[in-house]
C-alpha cells in the first residue's frame, strides 16, 4: 500500500502547463500616495525592501523610516536630499509660487531655514515669511534665489526671479 503523500501526488508529465498568477498587494499599499511617507512605502513594496534596507539607502535609522510611513512624519530637513534621491523624484507637485520653491530649495539642498538663512546672508526670520508667501525685497537676495533655482532646474516662470 502506497503512504498517504504518494497518493496525493499526481503528476502528467505529457502536460507542460505553468499556472502563475500576481500577489495580491498588501492592504497598507498605498496605491495613490498622499503624503512623503506613502510614496517611500510604495517605492519599498515596488521595490521588495525592508524598512531597514530603505533607512540605509536614505542614511537615517530605521525608526525614522517607521515614523514617515505609519505616522504622517516629514522628514528632517538633512534627509530629504536622501529621500528624493531614493524615490527619484520629489514627492511633491512642482512648485509654482516663491513659497513653494523656497520649500523646495530647502528640501533639495537638506537645509534647515536658519541654514539657507545663512547661505542668503540674511535672517532666519526672512526665510520662514517667503515660506510663508512674502515677498523677496533685497535684490542680492532675489538674485542668488534665482541662480539656486536655476541650479536646481526649478526656473520656470517668474516665481524664482
Amino acid at each position: 500500500m502506497l503512504a498517504d503523500s504518494a497518493r496525493a501526488l499526481v503528476s502528467f508529465p505529457f502536460m507542460n502547463v505553468i499556472i502563475g498568477a500576481k500577489k495580491p498587494l498588501p492592504e497598507d499599499y498605498p496605491e495613490q500616495p498622499v503624503n512623503v511617507g506613502d510614496h517611500i512605502r510604495k517605492k519599498r513594496m515596488d521595490s521588495g525592501l525592508l524598512q531597514r534596507e530603505v533607512a540605509e539607502i536614505i542614511g537615517v535609522s530605521t525608526g525614522a523610516v517607521e515614523l514617515w510611513e505609519l505616522r504622517n512624519h516629514e522628514p528632517h530637513p538633512h534627509s530629504w536630499p536622501g529621500v528624493i534621491s531614493f524615490l527619484g523624484y520629489e514627492p511633491y507637485p512642482p512648485p509654482k509660487t516663491t513659497a513653494e520653491k523656497v520649500k523646495a530649495v530647502r528640501r533639495r539642498l537638506g537645509l534647515t531655514s536658519r541654514e539657507l538663512a545663512d547661505r542668503f546672508q540674511a535672517d532666519p526670520g526672512a526665510i520662514t515669511r517667503w515660506e510663508a508667501g512674502g515677498v523677496i525685497r533685497k535684490e542680492s537676495h532675489r538674485k542668488t534665489f534665482s541662480g539656486l533655482c536655476e541650479l536646481l532646474g526649478l526656473s520656470e516662470g517668474k516665481a524664482c526671479r
